[in-house]
């Protein structure tokens, strides 16, 4: 509170108009929309100051230090249980987890550690995510099925031969059947079968004609790599990955549209100090394997717009001819491995502080967890954010 004399007669009293309302002025003082304490207060807004003053005097430091202690052994045993390996007794680093921690390290620990889901409209048939899911788990079973079936990627007069067109129907069927739908959801998603089915032909007649020729060499593999002398390891699973007639490896990831293309963030710079790290991390893993993969191309593909976005290596546009050229990952590749050595640290450290420049209010209220962390508050219309904790 302001320590000025408010007293009556003092110099500095402050005359209270009669229709005072003592709850906007505590308001406008903790949103600093006003630089003057409440001048007046209730009996309640009393007790809670004062329940706030004994806090902070030490009155529940007792209790405050042993609550701390719980949370801090309950972390501890989280993070050995979700974060480091059992076998190895090293920091799992895959690009889910660090793409998460370097948005925000709080988010972190509420996903990636204890695991917390966030609210779920149950009124709702499918997630938001159910279709772009399941147009990327049909394009994993089409794949999957002309390696087994030992084909390769083809297309004649744009469009797929009837042996194609079989294994992509199945495909989709598969997919909606193995989805996390509801079962309802999935008869939902029957219902726009034959949509469907229009829809993944043009999308796979497209992407044939990208990459014709090609062999399927691997669709969602798990890879690891753990570099020498380091605590941690990285870990993934690439949606794709071609071979050429040469025998390159092209590393492709789908995604349903270019708004989850993360072009801007492709590769490290001064105005990017964090890259994404999906790609750079991939190829890091690829080229570390016992048998390293030469990793020539990489490419996201999109579903809906049937575009492949080259961000390394070089791709013919098979509807102009026009090469499209990426960028070399060299640099980006280093700075990942350098930002995964300070995710270990703080990993190590516990250290999971949030800062109100890099999660601002608007970051902070988009967020699926905003209810659990609780760093941003609206109060009757008005916007606040917690200081750096």
């Amino acid at each position: 509170m302001n320590p000025r004399d408010r007293r009556p007669g003092s110099k500095t009293e402050v005359i209270v108009p009669e229709e005072y309302d003592s709850y906007q002025a505590e308001k406008a003082w903790l949103l600093e929309d006003s630089s003057d304490a409440p001048a007046r207060i209730t009996a309640l807004q009393q007790q809670g100051f004062t329940a706030w003053e004994q806090a902070h005097k030490g009155t529940f430091d007792s209790k405050a230090n042993e609550m701390a202690s719980c949370a801090g052994n309950a972390l501890a045993t989280a993070l050995k249980q979700k974060v480091y390996n059992k076998d190895n007794g090293k920091i799992a680093a895959s690009k889910t987890a660090l793409n998460t921690f370097y948005s925000c390290p709080r988010l972190y620990v509420l996903q990636n550690v204890l695991a917390i889901q966030p609210e779920i409209n149950e009124a709702e048939l499918m997630d938001a995510f159910a279709v772009g899911n399941l147009n990327h788990a049909i394009m994993q079973f089409y794949c999957a099925a002309l390696k087994e079936k030992n084909r390769t990627l083809h297309a004649e007069n744009d469009a797929l031969t009837d042996e194609y067109k079989q294994i992509l129907s199945k495909a989709i069927d598969d997919a909606i059947a193995q989805s996390d739908n509801s079962p309802l959801a999935k008869e939902l998603l029957l219902t726009e079968r034959i949509a469907l089915g229009e829809k993944m032909n043009d999308c796979v007649v497209a992407f044939s004609k990208w990459f014709e020729g090609c062999t399927v060499y691997a669709v969602e593999e798990p890879y690891t790599y753990a570099p020498e002398g380091k605590e941690y390891f990285f870990t993934g699973r690439p949606d794709c990955l071609l071979a050429t007639s040469d025998g390159g490896i092209i590393l492709i990831d789908f995604k349903t549209s270019k708004g989850g293309i993360p072009k801007d963030s492709f590769y490290v710079s001064e105005d990017v100090p964090v890259p994404d790290f999906q790609m750079p991390l991939y190829k890091l893993m690829l080229e570390h394997q016992a048998h390293p993969l030469p990793v020539e191309t990489v490419v996201y593909y999109c579903i809906n717009d049937s575009f492949a976005y080259v961000v390394e290596g070089s791709l013919v546009n098979p509807d102009n001819g026009k090469t499209i050229e990426g960028t070399d990952l060299t640099e980006t590749i280093t700075a990942v491995e350098k930002l995964t050595d300070s995710f270990a640290d703080h990993i190590k450290a516990q250290q999971f502080a949030v800062d109100s420049k890099q999660q601002d209010f608007e970051t902070c209220n988009e967020c699926a967890y905003r209810a659990v962390c609780r760093r941003v508050y609206t109060v009757s219309g008005d916007k606040s954010l917690g200081e750096k904790s």
